[in-house]
């Protein structure tokens, strides 16, 4: 019953090492870019269910990325939300890119849906990148109205206007 010989394997996994290295960089470049982006990056499974939430716009708007993450779109921002925003993000689950707009917390946000394919080429989610366009909407308004004005007043003037350079 004595221990006369002892045998020890070696395995080289240098490699290995190096890829779960380049994998947590890889992680870690991509959550300062999510976390820093000027608007908002929410990441979907195909169910439409949150699995990431990021950006700087999250808590200016009141989210908050913890309770976000693993509820279906409709939880997070409401059934008339939801509706805006599900045509463009199934088409982007049949491999479609989709916009829409909603409007959110007195904001007005534009949504692009990008399919997320796996490693196999197939799509496995949609990614919605949001980025804040109340203020380029506000001047929009702004010019439009101006626009009408000056009609309203061009029709209105006997005699016509001139416009001179």
């Amino acid at each position: 019953g004595e221990v006369i010989m002892g045998i020890a394997i070696a395995q080289d996994i240098t490699e290995q090492k190096r890829a779960e290295q380049e994998l947590r960089r890889a992680e870690e470049l991509y959550r300062t870019l999510a976390e820093n982006f000027p608007g908002g990056v929410g990441l979907y499974d195909r169910n439409l269910r949150c699995l990431l939430l990021q950006g700087a716009v999250l808590s200016e708007v009141g989210l908050i990325r913890e309770e976000a993450e693993g509820k279906t779109l409709e939880e997070i921002f409401g059934l008339e939300l939801t509706n805006i925003a599900i045509p463009s993000l199934q088409a982007a689950l049949t491999g479609s890119m989709g916009s829409f707009e909603i409007p959110f917390v007195n904001r007005i946000f534009k949504n692009y849906a990008v399919p997320v394919r796996d490693g196999q080429g197939e799509i496995s989610m949609v990614m919605s990148i949001a980025l804040d366009v109340t203020e380029q909407k506000q001047v929009e308004q702004e010019r439009q109205k101006a626009e009408e004005l000056y009609r309203t007043l061009a029709e209105n003037i006997p005699g016509g206007v001139v416009l001179y350079n």
